[in-house]
């Protein structure tokens, strides 16, 4: 293996820094044939240390690397190294990161995980969508590589589109020859990559800086995004409503997470003892159907509406709602709520007979009595 001492980037400054190079020929050949992950995670900080499996994903890569890339500590300040990844359908999200790394010059790293939109130039890293700080200490020295696994659940990654540029991002003049490991068999089929030296040429393919590279040692887990969306309803009743009396219901939705919910939609089909009044969020109604358009929910969030109806029929009343969102919701359980009440006649008043009533009563009573006694008398 023909390995220069540096490879130069696109422009004259030589800001590439290739872990073969310092390695040596001779010491690369040796070390990428006896590549072995470790196969049993162990908790290591903030992070999983985790085997070739890595808890699966997209895999671009055979596992196996043969160099790693970084940049040049004496010109290079931000190293960022990334690979495309496209979700199998949509909407998807990424809930952690798997990363081979590699170090000569020291255990201890500090880096951030990056996902970009692929919003940039022909599809190159865009928007920066999120990062997720990391920081280890037990790089291995020379291949094999180690992987590590992050967890970026706390992103709230939703694509919705598209593909999606996840990667590793640090300082190389404070932390020098840590590398990203990388696959380069000419068995591995190409995977979109990109890097940036931050020197001014922007983004550039990994192969303009690193003409070997197949793919980097990363992998993304996800799967379709997941909204846990909950709802709760109650009422003012205290006890039986008598017809013609209003009341209200209190409902509360909710995302439970992880990801961010859209198109979230609470329907409400009021029984026919009900007829609407008023609500404080601005539903919609049709007929007995109030509708009430929520929109974007994020996790951990709640919003409320109050409905007012008037009771229009006697009886025991089930009042129930229903929500639902453009994302699959793996607890279905909670996506309605009811909440009960009675509905009572109004009472007939008894008409009062008044002052005069009594006085009369009382005169017919005093009547009687005093007939009785004459009655008696005479017998």
């Amino acid at each position: 293996m023909n390995i220069r001492s540096l490879h130069a980037c696109s422009t004259s400054v030589l800001a590439a820094w290739i872990l073969a190079s310092l390695l040596g020929s001779a010491e690369v050949q040796a070390q990428s044939a006896a590549v072995a992950l470790t196969a049993t995670p162990a908790a290591v900080g903030p992070i999983t240390r985790g085997g070739q499996a890595c808890g699966g994903g997209e895999i671009y890569h055979d596992g196996s690397a043969e160099n790693g890339y970084s940049g040049n500590p004496s010109v290079v300040t931000s190293f960022q190294g990334v690979m495309q990844f496209t979700p199998a359908a949509y909407p998807a999200t990424y809930s952690s990161v798997c990363v081979g790394l590699v170090s000569l010059g020291g255990a201890a790293l500090d880096f951030q995980i990056q996902v970009h939109d692929d919003d940039g130039a022909g599809g190159t890293p865009g928007t920066l969508l999120g990062s997720v700080p990391v920081s280890v200490t037990d790089l291995p020295g020379g291949l094999p590589c180690t992987f590590y696994t992050v967890d970026v659940s706390s992103l709230g990654l939703n694509v919705a589109s598209g593909s999606v540029h996840v990667g590793v991002q640090w300082d190389p003049s404070v932390f020098p020859s840590r590398f990203i490991c990388s696959d380069e068999s000419p068995a591995t089929t190409l995977r979109l990559g990109h890097i940036n030296f931050n020197t001014g040429d922007g983004w550039q393919t990994t192969e303009t800086a690193f003409p070997a590279y197949r793919a980097k040692l990363l992998r993304a887990v996800g799967g379709p995004v997941s909204a846990d969306l909950g709802l709760t309803k109650t009422s003012d009743a205290a006890g039986p409503v008598t017809v013609g009396s209003p009341v209200t219901f209190t409902l509360t939705a909710e995302n439970l997470g992880p990801a961010l919910a859209t198109s979230v939609v609470v329907t409400d089909t009021l029984p026919a003892q009900l007829a609407h009044v008023s609500n404080t969020c601005g539903a919609t109604v049709a007929g007995n159907v109030v509708t009430w358009n929520i929109g974007s929910l994020a996790a951990a969030t709640n919003e409320i509406c109050q409905i007012t109806a008037t009771v229009v029929g006697t009886g025991d009343i089930v009042n129930t709602a229903s929500i639902a969102g453009a994302e699959g919701d793996a607890n279905p359980a909670n996506n309605a709520a009811s909440a009960s009440i009675t509905a009572a006649a109004p009472q007939v008043p008894v008409p009062g007979i008044g002052v005069l009533g009594i006085l009369l009563l009382a005169g017919l009573v005093l009547f009687a009595v005093r007939r009785r006694t004459s009655v008696a008398r005479l017998h």
